[in-house]
């Protein structure tokens, strides 16, 4: 999206909607993020309906839409290239079982890095199908884009990747092993739970197929709604998993109707929209697209990588074995802590660090034995110096 004239102004005062900054230096958006004020005032809104028996599924349906347009206008997509799913777990199955498998037929990963849920989603289809699994090994902690496009060959349905893995904070060049999908013929998933709502996306640019975001995490939505964007060249040939009134397009039937027996799938992802709507985290997600929005997503990014890339620098500086090594294009707005297999001296020492940032109220993750830290729109450089002097201060006791 284009960012506004103001976004600077909107972005400098972002923390007054979020005061989860006023308890903790949160550092710990990769696991969770956190929730604007208003956005919970939305949600005990539609509670407060369904409570009082005011609750109307038409102003509800309409929240939907508009989220999903929303989210559309976020990653440059068309509202219609847009499911609304409960995550990215869902997301990935929903792409996985709807396109037509023959044994034989392989998927390539980079099992190292990716996430476990894409892990297993894809053993489903290998034990189900007798799909084969390449798993191309991780190179210096990075996904190796030659390799990964090595492995495709005429038998290749499907490669997933991470646009930032969850253990490495390293952004993946997705652009290029997406222009080499497209080339093949082959549909290209990109995990976005660690990127979309802090770096801008444009799912077009980046020759991106299919992508899925939890809005729990850089949404700063509440957990069990996310978002599957599915290009409309894919979309439209695929056939559902899953099947329910809302993939059907019933035209001015009632939702009651049945539309017999031959059916019209609605256009492109919206076909894999399954049940009833989380409304609650709905009317919540709303208020926090409107925020990044109104930021606009290059802003936030460049605030972001900013911070990463400083306090990066100060660990480095310190001697702390940084995961990305320097900084530079291929540190996100994620930061780990630790050398190879977690150590850093040991794993007791890492631990005891951990256990001095989160008692002097610091929010930070755990994550394959390294310390996560990730930053948002709403931490600024304060939280920096004071986190950087916190660790200094645990060093010199050591």
């Amino acid at each position: 999206m284009n960012d506004s004239a103001d976004s600077r102004i909107a972005l400098s005062l972002i923390r007054d909607h979020f005061p989860g900054v006023r308890n903790h230096i949160y550092l710990e958006t990769s696991a969770w993020g956190l929730i604007p004020l208003a956005a919970r005032r939305a949600l005990d809104h539609c509670v407060e309906l369904q409570m009082n028996g005011d609750f109307e599924k038409d102003a509800a349906g309409a929240t939907i839409e508009s989220i999903r347009a929303k989210f559309a206008t976020l990653i440059r997509a068309g509202s219609d290239e847009i499911a609304i799913v409960k995550n990215v777990s869902e997301a990935v199955n929903i792409v996985i079982a709807s396109l037509f498998w023959r044994v034989g037929d392989n998927a390539i990963i980079c099992a190292d890095v990716d996430h476990p849920n894409c892990i297993y989603a894809l053993y489903n289809v290998r034990d189900r199908y007798g799909v084969e699994i390449r798993s191309v090994p991780a190179r210096n902690y990075r996904i190796p884009v030659d390799e990964v496009i090595a492995a495709i060959n005429e038998r290749t349905r499907l490669v997933i990747a991470p646009s930032v893995p969850f253990s490495t904070g390293l952004r993946t060049d997705v652009k290029t092993i997406g222009a080499a999908c497209r080339d093949r013929g082959v549909l290209f998933f990109v995990d976005g739970a660690q990127s979309v709502g802090a770096l801008d996306m444009d799912v077009d640019a980046e020759n991106i197929d299919a992508l899925a975001v939890a809005s729990s995490k850089y949404l700063c939505g509440p957990h069990g709604l996310g978002f599957l964007y599915v290009r409309r060249r894919w979309a439209d040939q695929m056939q559902p998993a899953y099947l329910a009134r809302y993939s059907i397009d019933l035209a001015s039937l009632h939702e009651g109707e049945s539309g017999g027996e031959r059916y019209q799938l609605k256009t492109a992802a919206k076909r894999f929209d399954i049940g009833s709507y989380n409304y609650a985290a709905a009317s919540a997600v709303e208020v926090s697209l409107d925020l990044l929005l109104a930021c606009g997503t290059r802003t936030i990014e460049r605030h972001v990588l900013a911070l990463s890339h400083r306090f990066a620098d100060e660990l480095h500086a310190m001697g702390l074995p940084l995961l990305a090594g320097q900084t530079g294009p291929h540190l996100s707005q994620v930061v780990l802590v630790g050398g190879p297999g977690g150590a850093y001296d040991s794993a007791r020492r890492l631990d005891r660090l951990y256990q001095h940032l989160r008692s002097s109220r610091v929010k930070l993750s755990l994550r394959r034995g390294r310390l996560r830290f990730s930053f948002h729109f709403y931490n600024i450089e304060q939280e920096i110096e004071d986190t950087v002097s916190l660790i200094r201060g645990w060093a010199r006791q050591q």
